[in-house]
C-alpha cells in the first residue's frame, strides 16, 4: 500500500440520483489518486446504489480482495504457477482492539500517525479536487495540495 503522499489526484461525480438533497457530496464519487512508484488508487462511492464495491487491491501478478471475513489473493491466470492463492480469516485482532491497547497499556500501533496522515490527505486532496473541479498534485515543499 503507499507510504507517501499521492503525487497527482482527480475526482468526479454528480448527483445521479438525489437531485434535490442538501448534501454537501455527490451519491456517486470518483477518486484517482496516482503514488510515485506507479500506483494508483481508485476511490469508488455511491449512495445511488445497494450493490456493495468490493474492496481489492489489483496488482499485475494477483488481486488481493477484503472480504467480511478476512481476504484472499487470487493469482492471475498467466502467474498461476508463480503466485499462489491464499485465504486468510480474522483472527479476532481488531484494529480498534489494538486502539485501545495503545491507549490503555502503552502497546505500539499498527497503523501509526504517519500512516493515518497519509490517508487523510489523499482523502482530503480527492475532496477537494472535486470542490474545485481542478487536478491536484501534492506539493511537498509546502506540504499541501495545488493546481497540478
Amino acid at each position: 500500500m503507499p507510504s507517501s503522499f499521492p503525487e497527482r489526484v482527480a475526482a468526479t461525480g454528480p448527483k445521479f440520483a438525489f437531485h434535490d438533497s442538501p448534501a454537501e457530496i455527490p451519491d456517486t464519487l470518483n477518486i484517482l489518486l496516482d503514488y510515485p512508484r506507479g500506483l494508483t488508487v481508485q476511490l469508488i462511492s455511491s449512495m445511488a446504489n445497494d450493490t456493495a464495491v468490493k474492496h481489492v487491491i489489483r496488482g499485475h501478478k494477483a488481486t488481493l480482495e477484503f472480504t467480511r471475513e478476512g481476504f484472499e489473493i487470487v493469482p492471475q491466470r498467466q502467474f498461476a504457477k508463480e503466485v499462489r492463492p491464499v485465504t486468510h480469516k480474522k483472527t479476532g485482532d481488531l484494529h480498534h482492539r489494538n486502539l485501545l491497547n495503545a491507549i490503555r497499556r502503552n502497546e505500539p500501533l499498527r497503523c501509526d500517525a504517519q500512516l493515518g496522515y497519509y490517508g487523510v490527505v489523499a482523502t482530503a486532496m480527492g475532496n477537494l479536487s472535486y470542490r474545485q473541479r481542478k487536478y491536484l498534485r501534492w506539493d511537498a515543499s509546502k506540504q499541501r495540495p495545488v493546481a497540478a
